[in-house]
């Protein structure tokens, strides 16, 4: 379907002077979504196409202009979109509908989660975890369990959202995991809780993995705690481990080290041992370059 350009006249506009839904090109694909909304002709015929729009923006823009032309018949549509796969859109239909009705959203995302209709469980498991409170952390870790892969990242993405102290066993666990997604969502979890972190248990983590997203992650950790906790880690893992794609990594993240440490690093703490380190960097030096080794002992005065 083409729409007319004209309604945009600062635009750079083809040879026909039209715009499709169905172009490639995102943005062409979102100015015909709004010629389309902007049009009273046009905006019912094509509103199933749009709220069912495989970009997020789209189902959003249409979302808001079905409310602005008529907001009690467009609870429906704003009920139906809480549990849309983006977050963008659950926003705004919980927006709308908090100014039109009265309708705690924690409840209804565990109606859908206790209800016979699975296909929204994924997105009401996480969209818990966006609204709501202590009540509802040990739910999400039960599903946290689950032996649905796509169910127990949804479980950790809620649980990170929430006070979850408690389980943070359970974002080491999904760290160490074999399965990409589930690891990804381990990091996240601790990346929201980085005062949290044990620097230790990082390192043995890393220590006993072989998967490679496993290191790069635990890696991307060590950047979120103490600057010089994280020294001492990348320092006693590169003593420990031998296989060459881990030790790129490290020596990757020490470099990230060196180039952040006017920003971020605080002052020493007076259990920091720098004889120690500095016999570590004496040992490594062939091997990390002259230049690291000396950019880090002269951040170590």
């Amino acid at each position: 379907m083409t729409v007319n350009l004209s309604a945009f006249p600062g635009e750079k506009q083809g040879e026909s002077g039209k715009v499709s839904l169905d172009d490639a090109l995102y943005h062409i694909r979102v100015m015909a979504c709004r010629v389309i909304c902007d049009s009273m002709l046009l905006f019912p015929c094509y509103f199933n196409r749009l709220i069912n729009d495989r970009y997020a923006p789209i189902r959003r823009i249409t979302l808001t202009t079905l409310v602005e032309k008529n907001q009690i018949d467009a609870i429906p549509e704003l009920t139906n979109s809480l549990v849309d796969s983006h977050i963008s859109v659950r926003e705004v239909a919980r927006f709308y509908l908090n100014s039109v009705t009265k309708i705690d959203f924690a409840n209804h995302y565990l109606d859908y989660m206790w209800g016979d209709n699975t296909k929204s469980l994924v997105t009401a498991i996480i969209a818990l975890g966006e609204v709501g409170g202590p009540e509802h952390v040990e739910i999400l870790a039960e599903y946290a369990s689950h032996v649905d892969i796509k169910i127990k990242r949804a479980a950790l993405r809620g649980l990170s959202l929430l006070s979850c102290e408690q389980f943070l066993e359970l974002f080491y666990i999904a760290l160490q995991s074999d399965n990409n997604g589930l690891s990804v969502e381990g990091y996240r979890g601790l990346r929201k809780k980085a005062h949290l972190i044990d620097s230790n248990r990082l390192l043995n983590v890393l220590l006993k993995s072989s998967e490679i997203h496993v290191v790069k992650y635990v890696l991307r950790l060590f950047a979120a705690i103490n600057k010089w906790d994280q020294l001492c880690c990348l320092l006693s893992a590169l003593q420990m481990i031998n296989e060459d794609n881990i030790r790129v990594e490290i020596k990757a993240q020490l470099r990230k080290w060196i180039s952040s440490f006017n920003r971020s690093v605080q002052a020493k703490p007076s259990s920091f041992d720098v004889e120690v380190v500095n016999k570590l960097l004496d040992r490594y030096q062939q091997d990390l370059s002259d230049k690291v080794v000396k950019n880090i002992k002269f951040m170590l005065r």
